[in-house]
């Protein structure tokens, strides 16, 4: 039979983690500056024979900051074919453009092939870059069809307006929020507080955008949008 270690052989239990203790002061990391931050992690990279590279505001493109990267002519058609299946048997059919761009949803109506050009009514293209509304313009001038092109914000827009649309298309800009001006996070509040929803914690500006078009949809009305797949699986598009 083996001989019961000494009691004094066995190992004493290891002290409470100041952690988990009661009496412990709390841990209170110093403020530092955005570049004081930069510095240290630096320094630590240098330390670690890595080079860092990091990505500020001033090297995004001004494509980036506007979310300017616009749609193919085939998922244009592809949203008009879906709207116009949808809208069978629909005429006088108000459109919403919120992100027209240089009017690529405007021109897609006549090539789209399915003739919903001839049963919009009027169409409603919102463009806050001057140089780019003034294509959108031409685009609507040459489709046929009735309407204006609203130089402005679409989220100063959607906070303001009491229009109603029987079909809203386009393809919402893709801006990260830290690059949205101030302007349009101001518009975003009052926004949200119009539809009663909370936009904390959104990170790209595609959502508000979405959700201030959808809500100026009439009833059975149709939404025919280019949507990222973080729309079903990102934990900021929990507004959506």
């Amino acid at each position: 039979r083996p001989a019961r270690p000494r009691r004094d052989s066995l190992a004493a239990p290891p002290k409470r983690s100041s952690l988990h203790d009661s009496s412990a002061r709390p841990l209170v990391l110093p403020r530092i500056g955005l570049a004081d931050s930069i510095r240290s992690l630096r320094a630590g990279s240098a330390s670690a024979g890595r080079v860092v590279r990091l990505r500020i505001r001033e090297p995004v493109s001004a494509e980036r900051l506007r979310g300017g990267f616009y749609t193919p002519r085939g998922l244009v058609e592809l949203c008009l074919q879906r709207a116009a299946g949808l809208l069978e048997g629909e005429t006088a059919i108000r459109m919403l453009e919120p992100s027209a761009g240089d009017g690529a949803f405007v021109r897609g109506l006549a090539s789209s092939g399915t003739g919903i050009d001839e049963r919009v009514r009027e169409i409603c293209a919102i463009e806050v870059i001057p140089e780019e509304a003034a294509k959108a313009e031409l685009s609507l001038r040459s489709s046929g069809v009735a309407g204006r092109v609203v130089r402005r914000s679409a989220l100063q827009w959607a906070a303001d307006t009491d229009e109603w649309f029987g079909l809203v298309v386009g393809n919402p800009p893709f801006v990260r929020y830290q690059l949205v001006s101030e302007t349009d996070k101001a518009a975003i509040g009052r926004l949200g507080a119009r539809l009663g929803v909370a936009f904390r914690g959104v990170a790209n500006l595609w959502i508000p955008v979405l959700l201030g078009s959808l809500a100026r949809l009439q009833p059975n009305g149709v939404l025919a949008v280019v949507l990222p797949t973080e729309c079903f699986t990102g934990f900021a598009a929990g507004a959506v």
